[in-house]
């Protein structure tokens, strides 16, 4: 539901590398925002519907055997990620400021490194990957999204587009004001994209 963000991370937390099994750096985007605006959000979760309580789990499926103890693995099954834009953004899903007004890719899944089952997925683990700060930065890499500097022609840009984008959230019921004014004010101090220190 929300694109672009991991299992977990923490409100605090920056980019950084701290699993070597990981082939990118860790996402560091924090889902709290959106999911507070769709807790808050009135009627967002009916109620009266016969047969469907809500309890906010959800239980993992198994592609196993479950009438023998233990349970018998009988099949494997791949495992998709979700279909992205031309940034590897995924397009479905709330997107969150810092990935509606991206500053770097952001997924909700990350390869393994070479050396740790490199075909295969880290579990539960979201990746990022900066823009190239400038064009010439981009062609160097052999890059094909757009630079910082194609995107936001400075950082009045980039916090224009962040106000912008709040707004409209805020308006869709996908963002709490207060969370709107906070996003804006760490996106002021370079902080929304959550990049580095």
């Amino acid at each position: 539901m929300i694109a672009g963000a991991p299992h977990f991370a923490e409100p605090t937390d920056t980019m950084r590398r701290t699993l070597i099994a990981m082939a990118l750096p860790q996402n560091p985007i924090h889902a709290g925002a959106p999911m507070r605006a769709l807790v808050a959000a009135e009627g967002a979760v009916p109620s009266d519907i016969p047969g469907l309580p809500y309890t906010a789990k959800h239980t993992p499926l198994a592609f196993s055997d479950q009438s023998v103890l233990p349970a018998k693995e009988i099949g494997r099954y791949k495992v998709f990620v979700p279909k992205a834009d031309g940034d590897g953004i995924a397009i479905a899903g709330v997107h969150m400021l810092a990935i509606a007004v991206p500053r770097a890719t952001y997924t909700g899944w990350n390869p393994r490194s070479p050396g740790f089952g490199p075909t295969a997925l880290h579990p539960l683990q979201g990746a990022v990957l900066p823009f190239a700060p400038t064009e010439a930065a981009r062609k160097d890499a052999n890059d094909p999204r757009p630079s910082l500097a194609a995107r936001y022609a400075d950082d009045d840009a980039y916090l224009t587009a962040v106000r912008s984008e709040a707004a409209r959230q805020v308006a869709e019921r996908l963002l709490l004001q207060e969370d709107a004014e906070r996003a804006i004010e760490a996106a002021r101090q370079g902080k929304l994209a959550k990049l580095g220190p």
